[in-house]
Formats: structure tokens, sequence, C-alpha cells
């Protein structure tokens, strides 16, 4: 049933971003929003993939790595909120810091230090890593949330709307997956360890 819930919510994913980028196709932020549905739909699919294939642990590593980049694809959705006419170069000069940072968590998924290679589903085991790589990515969202709520008091309309629904909605929804993340590592007999909240919450 849970892989049923990944596969469906990622069919919304691209729906939602079929729907926005056919409801105005010549406009950067919805092409943007299109790419970021994309982005989130393939995480997804590589998810399910982690808890179906006998290849666990490498699809959970590359679902971890692509879910890395997903703070930098949020970051140039408020980018080019705040300026539709956003010039790549210019986006990619200011973005370089979180895309290191997204980069160097996509690198560290691959490491032993990440997940051993003795970690199995039915005995799971987490290095420094694992909690490094979510820390670095708490600190991306909360450092989005603060950037966007300052750019959201300078924006009126539809901008601010689509600053607080897409980034705000966005970030707090990946923070909330993280932290039940942590607590799944730490109490792996917890009960709710075994619920993945992460299709739902897409």
């Amino acid at each position: 049933m849970q892989i049923d819930i990944a596969l469906g919510a990622a069919c919304a994913a691209l729906i939602s971003g079929l729907a926005v980028l056919c409801a105005n196709p010549r406009r950067n932020v919805n092409r943007i929003y299109f790419s970021l549905s994309l982005h989130v739909g393939v995480w997804l699919l590589a998810m399910r993939q982690a808890y179906a294939s006998e290849h666990g642990l490498f699809w959970l590593r590359l679902t971890s790595s692509v879910g890395a980049f997903i703070p930098l694809h949020l970051w140039l959705v408020k980018e080019v909120i705040i300026d539709p006419r956003l010039v790549i170069r210019r986006g990619v000069r200011r973005g370089v810091l979180m895309a290191l940072a997204s980069l160097f968590v996509a690198v560290l998924c691959f490491s032993e230090f990440y997940i051993p290679s003795y970690s199995t589903k039915e005995a799971p085991v987490f290095g420094l890593g694992y909690y490094g790589a979510i820390f670095v990515l708490l600190a991306l969202y909360g450092i989005l949330v603060r950037q966007t709520l300052m750019e959201a008091r300078r924006q009126v309309g539809v901008a601010r709307v689509e600053l607080n629904i897409m980034l705000l909605g966005g970030c707090v929804a990946a923070g909330g997956i993280l932290c039940f993340m942590v607590l799944r590592a730490i109490w792996p007999s917890w009960e709710l360890s075994k619920i993945r909240p992460q299709p739902i919450v897409v």
C-alpha cells in the first residue's frame, strides 16, 4: 500500500506541475514549478524503488541524493517569483553556496559514513553522516524560510501568495519529513516509525 501511495503522489505531483505549466507556459515561474514537480516525482519514484527493490540500499542512497537538491530547486522558485526575468548566470552566482551544500549532501549519501553497507531493512544502521545530512538540509530550509519571510514583506499581490504557498508550505513540509526521519532512526521500534509520511505530505 505504501508503494501505491508513493506512485499516486508522484502522479499527483506531475499532474500538478502540468496543470500549472499549461495555465501559462511562457511564464518562468510556471516553468520552474513544473521542473520542481518533476524533481519531486523522481524523488518519490526512487523512494518507491527503495522499499520494493532487492537493491534497496542503493535506491535509498539515490532517493536521499535526489532529495538533497530540492532546497536548491525551491530557492530557484523563490528567485524567479521575486524576479521573473531572472538571468540564469546571475541566479547561479547568487545560489552557489546553496548549490555546494546540496552537492555535498548528495555525494555524502553514497558514502559508508551515511549508511553503512551492512545496514538492512530488518536491522537498519545509520551513520553520523545521516544525521549530518539532515542537519545541513534543515539549515538550508531554515535559510529559505528566513529569506522568504523577508522577501514576502516587499512583495504584493500574486507574488506574495506564491511565496507563502510554494516556499513556506514546501519548507515546512520538508522540515517535518526530515524531523520524522530522525525520530525513526533514533527509535526504530517506535510504532509510528513504520509509517512513511513522505508520499502523504507531497
